[in-house]
């Protein structure tokens, strides 16, 4: 959880809109999906570090979109293999 924080900076960390939702969210967030996340924010750091990928908004949005790309494939291969 520290290492998204200090990658998406305090502006983005402690708005309610982005990673402060209330409720429990960021420990929500960190428990039941620490694995996609970490796989997230090295693939961006891992991007933006070789140049292959720019910033267009902000780090914490960024970080967040591929995120939900890669959440999006780990709930599809989880029901694929039920079937």
């Amino acid at each position: 959880m520290e290492r998204v924080r200090q990658f998406v900076g305090e502006r983005d960390w402690t708005s309610r809109q982005f990673w402060d939702q209330g409720r429990g969210w960021r420990t929500d967030l960190f428990t039941r999906y620490g694995r996609v996340m970490d796989r997230a924010l090295n693939y961006v750091k891992a991007g933006l570090d070789s140049g292959e990928i720019k910033l267009s908004k902000t780090a914490g949005a960024m970080l967040w979109d591929q995120f939900q790309r890669d959440r999006a494939a780990a709930m599809k291969a989880q029901s694929e293999r039920k079937t």
